[in-house]
Formats: C-alpha cells, sequence, structure tokens
C-alpha cells in the first residue's frame, strides 16, 4: 500500500509540473483545449483524493471521513470519464474553431445531465469497505453502478473515435487510439483484480500524455505570426499595385496635358484654346488629387461622404450583402453564419446606398484577415413607436487588431471610404455608431447602432406592420412571384422549398402570422404536413393552401385536417391580398 500512496505523490508532482507549463503559456481558444485544460485541471485532486483513501485505510480513520473521502473519490472518477469523452467530442465533431456550436450541442449537454444524474445516484447508492491484509478496495452496488456508467461512456467514446475518425490528424488518431484502449484495459483490469489499484496515476498519465497530442500553443503562435507577416506582405504588394497603377494614370494625365498644350500652341481659334485650357486644368486637379491620395496630405475630416435618404428594404438590402459575400467565403473554406431577426420592419426610410457600402466594407475587411473558422452577421432590433433600432454585428475569428494597432485604424489619415475610419465616419454622418472590439489573435468584433425610421406609407397598410408570412412552395417561380407582392405591401415573409425546413421553423419557435401552403410538394402530402402541424404544442398559425384544382370540391377535406382557406394558382395579385388582409387584420 506504501508503494501505491509513493507512485500516486510521483504521479501528482509531474501532473501538477503538467499544469504549470500548460496554464503559463497562450493557449488558443477552441474546444479542444477549453476540455483539457478541465481534464488536466481536476486531474490533482483526484490523486489527492486516492491517497486520502489510502490514507484513512492505512490508519484506519473514522468510518463517515473514510465514507466521504470515498465518495468523493468516486465522483472524481466519473467526471473524469465523462470529462474525456466531452474531449473526444471536441476533437471529433467539433474539431478545431466550433467552440459556441460545441457549448450549445444537444450531445454535450445530454453527456453532462446524465453525468449529474448519475453523481446523484451515486452518492446514495451503498459501498463496501474490503480490506484485506495487504490492501484495501471498494465493492458494493455503488461500485457496479460506476462500473456500467463508465462501460457506457466507453462505448461512447469509440462510437465518436470511429464516427469522426477523418476529422482528426494522425497526431491524433494513434494516441487517442491507444488512450481508449488503455482505459478499457485499466477498467477490466479494477474489475478482475479490485485490490490493483492504479486509476489515479493512470489517469495522470494519460493526461500528460494527451498534452502532446494537442495544438502546441507556441508553434500555433509561430504560425499566427507567420499569417500576420502574409497579410503585411500582401498589404505591401496591394499599395505596389495601387501606385503602379496611378503612375500609369499619371502617365495618361500627361500625354492628355501635351496634346492640349500643342493645339494651344498650333492655333488661332480663342474658344478653342480657352477650351483646351480648361482641359489642362481638369487634368492638373486631377493630379493633385491624387498626390494627396498617395502622401495622405489631406486632414481626416476630409473625407467626404454623401447622403441619400429614401424609402429601402432592409431585408432586400441584407440579403443581397449576404449573397454577395456567402461564395467569397465558401470558396475560402470560411462558415459565413447569419441571424436576422425575424420581426425586421420590410420597409425603412434611411440612408440604405452608405449603410450598404459600410456593411460590405467590413465584411470585405473579415474577409481579408479571416483565413479559416467563421464570419458571422447578425442583426436585431429594438422598436420604439415608428423608429426601429438596428444593431448590427459583424464577428469574426480572423488575425484580430493589437490594441495599439486599432486606435491607429480608426484614426488613420486616409481618403479611403473602404477602411476602418472611413465605415466609422460614414455610419456617424448618417447618424448611428459603430463599435469596433478586437482581441489579437481571436479575431474582430464590429457592431452598428443605427436608428431607421419605420416606412408606412401613409398608414395605407398598417395592418401588417410586425406582420410575418411562411411562404411553403418548391417552385422558386411562384415563390418569387408571391414575395414581390408580398413585398409592394411592405409584408414581411420568409420561404422554404422543403416541408422539413418549413416545420423545423415552427418547432424552433419562429413567428408567423400566416401561411401559404403550396397543395403539391415533394416528399409530405399537404395533409400529412397540416397533421405534423397540428401536432406541434401551440400551433394556431392560418394556413391558408395554393391549390391548382377547384378548391370548392375540396373545402370539407381542406376543413378536416385544419386548412384555413384556399387560392387558386395562377395566382391573381388582388385575389391574394384580399386573402391575406382577411387573416392579418
Amino acid at each position: 500500500m506504501q508503494i501505491r500512496v509513493t507512485l500516486l505523490v510521483i504521479s501528482f508532482l509531474y501532473v501538477t509540473l503538467t499544469n504549470i507549463v500548460y496554464f503559463s503559456k497562450s493557449r488558443i481558444n477552441n474546444s479542444e483545449n477549453a476540455v483539457y485544460e478541465k481534464l488536466l485541471s481536476i486531474t490533482p485532486i483526484g490523486l489527492l483524493l486516492e491517497i486520502g483513501c489510502n490514507i484513512t485505510a492505512i490508519y484506519k480513520m473514522n468510518e463517515l471521513v473514510s465514507s466521504i473521502i470515498s465518495r468523493l473519490y468516486l465522483i472524481f472518477i466519473l467526471v473524469w470519464l465523462t470529462t474525456f469523452t466531452l474531449y473526444i467530442l471536441s476533437i471529433t465533431k467539433y474539431k478545431g474553431d466550433k467552440l459556441i456550436e460545441y457549448k450549445n450541442s444537444k450531445i454535450r449537454k445530454s453527456i453532462i445531465i446524465g453525468s449529474i444524474s448519475s453523481i446523484l445516484l451515486l452518492i446514495f447508492l451503498p459501498i463496501d469497505f474490503v480490506l484485506e491484509k495487504n490492501s484495501a478496495y471498494l465493492g458494493g452496488i455503488g461500485i457496479v453502478f460506476l462500473l456500467a456508467i463508465t462501460f457506457l461512456l466507453i462505448i461512447l467514446d469509440f462510437i465518436l473515435f470511429i464516427k469522426y475518425f477523418k476529422n482528426m490528424t494522425f497526431k491524433e488518431k494513434v494516441p487517442m487510439l491507444l488512450l481508449l484502449l488503455l482505459i478499457g484495459g485499466l477498467l477490466l483490469v479494477n474489475n478482475i483484480a479490485p485490490e490493483i489499484q492504479i486509476i489515479s496515476s493512470s489517469f495522470a498519465l494519460i493526461t500528460v500524455i494527451m498534452y502532446f497530442t494537442i495544438e502546441n500553443p507556441d508553434k500555433k503562435l509561430l504560425e499566427e505570426i507567420h499569417v500576420s507577416k502574409k497579410i503585411a506582405d500582401a498589404a505591401n504588394e496591394d499599395k505596389s499595385m495601387l501606385i503602379y497603377n496611378m503612375m500609369n494614370e499619371v502617365k495618361s494625365i500627361a500625354s492628355d496635358i501635351n496634346k492640349s498644350s500643342e493645339v494651344i500652341l498650333n492655333s488661332n481659334n480663342l474658344e478653342e484654346n480657352r477650351f483646351f485650357a480648361r482641359e489642362i486644368i481638369a487634368s492638373n486637379n486631377k493630379l493633385y488629387s491624387m498626390a494627396n491620395d498617395i502622401y495622405n496630405i489631406d486632414v481626416i475630416d476630409d473625407i467626404n461622404v454623401k447622403t441619400i435618404k429614401n424609402k429601402y428594404n432592409i431585408k432586400l438590402l441584407l440579403k443581397e450583402v449576404i449573397s454577395k459575400n456567402k461564395e467569397l467565403f465558401e470558396n475560402k473554406n470560411i462558415s459565413f453564419r447569419f441571424n436576422i431577426d425575424s420581426n425586421l420592419p420590410n420597409s425603412l426610410y434611411g440612408d440604405s446606398i452608405n449603410l450598404k457600402n459600410v456593411l460590405n466594407t467590413i465584411l470585405g475587411n473579415s474577409y481579408k484577415y479571416t483565413d479559416k473558422g467563421y464570419v458571422e452577421l447578425s442583426v436585431n432590433a429594438i422598436f420604439k413607436k415608428d423608429i426601429v433600432r438596428l444593431i448590427i454585428k459583424i464577428e469574426d475569428s480572423g488575425v484580430g487588431i493589437k490594441a495599439e494597432d486599432l486606435e491607429k485604424c480608426l484614426n488613420k489619415n486616409t481618403k479611403e471610404q473602404n477602411s476602418l475610419y472611413g465605415a466609422r465616419k460614414t455610419i456617424n454622418i448618417i447618424g448611428g455608431n459603430l463599435l469596433i472590439s478586437s482581441e489579437y489573435n481571436k479575431g474582430t468584433i464590429a457592431t452598428i447602432i443605427l436608428d431607421q425610421k419605420i416606412y408606412t406609407n401613409n398608414n395605407k397598410d398598417n395592418y401588417v406592420n410586425n406582420k410575418k408570412i411562411l411562404i411553403v412552395d418548391d417552385n422558386n417561380s411562384s415563390i418569387k412571384l408571391i414575395s414581390k407582392i408580398l413585398e409592394k405591401h411592405n409584408i414581411l415573409y420568409d420561404s422554404s422549398n422543403l416541408c422539413k425546413d418549413a416545420l423545423d421553423r415552427i418547432r424552433k419557435g419562429y413567428k408567423y402570422d400566416l401561411i401559404l401552403l403550396d397543395e403539391d410538394m415533394p416528399y409530405l402530402s399537404w395533409n400529412v404536413i397540416m397533421k405534423k402541424l397540428k401536432n406541434i404544442k401551440g400551433f394556431k398559425i392560418p394556413v391558408i393552401i395554393l391549390t391548382k384544382n377547384d378548391g370548392m370540391n375540396n373545402i370539407k377535406e381542406y376543413k378536416d385536417v385544419g386548412i384555413t382557406d384556399y387560392i387558386l394558382k395562377p395566382i391573381d395579385k388582388d385575389y391574394l391580398m384580399n386573402k391575406i388582409s382577411k387573416y392579418l387584420k
């Protein structure tokens, strides 16, 4: 038993040293490190608890104290195995920069809930203390229950390992397989010969081995420096190309000046000479402007932004911005996510041109400085009377900006509107604010706060304010026709080509005031869809079916499954609006 305690003390020392080495260095904020640091933190606690179990057995201490320490030790084993399973999950299904997805995953939450429930049972299940001549170990129903849970976790580990085998690097595959086999063998030995108590020491060894399979923080930082160098080189190349193009333009302007000068020298026509003199002045002004651009002579406040306010469709504007940038991000293998508030009004009054330019500018910066991971666009709205406050956030997992460099970016002397300074200046001019926060090596968040007036068209369509329709049709032409009619009347809408997608929206709590459902949908018939909708708790949304058949012949059948009304195809816009207004008012 003394040898066992010595082994535990040695294990405690080298795990503590591993903790010091790991936490003293910069770490990458991903799902793998987030779980591993928890595993590394709890391992020394388990070693101390097992040392405590052995000491209480050696000195035959108070039974209550022995019971408390032993149960805490068993809880540690379960927590460690659960954390190890979460680690397997993080390096397989949610590998890389998927920390948010990992934290919100249902499988992670299920594993944690299952573990907590098992811990509660483990606290109350009976445990026997078995004392032999040279050893002591635990037995009873509590130990049997722990072994059963452990067996289930090991099976889940192997399932994740096999299913997402391709997601792992070779450096991770071989050690993880060996570790899984080691844990399985260790638990088998403990089951056959419980007097051989090496669980905590083995967990400590496994934890230290895992350190060498995770991303090396120092190496990662070197890679980030290399990425920064590449970006700087690319920026220098862009500047060189800009100057090269400007020099070509200077040559062209100089050639025009020479030609105009020759005409003046060889002409006696006063009007003609005046015309070419004006051309020379114009060319000279162009040269002066270009020189200012190159040498940044102008002061910051000279950025010129023309503002034009008009009625615009905010949803259409966002759709165009997303469409323009989505393909770019996909080509670069960057996840482009977007989350748009379903309560956004369709029509607003403000400067849509400059707002769109700023959004494209910020997304362009995210594209330029993000090599992997994600870029996310989210739009939320706060309403107050006839004003909507747009809160637009663009977040990326790019290289980020150092604090001292961020200040320079926002105060840079530039006439380029496609810069962070230009974007902030533009947003300020059109009545909003642009807030930039960035963390070097982690990413940047740009938040636009902008108040816009809700366009109501003399209150003619007031009944549709904040009302929303879901169009379910597999025919894109039909969706396009209906959407144009709805946009004309300032009605918000979502569309779906698949019944499953439409059902998922309703199940997830998306709010709609009316559903337009095509009768001839693939995979699911309209009556099956209606039955599934009716099975959703609290479903009370009116459904209008779009049919090519004479609805009069099917009215009873429609009513029986919960269809509210019908509209004949091809759709007449006036008839459609009469039906919609009937159910939205």
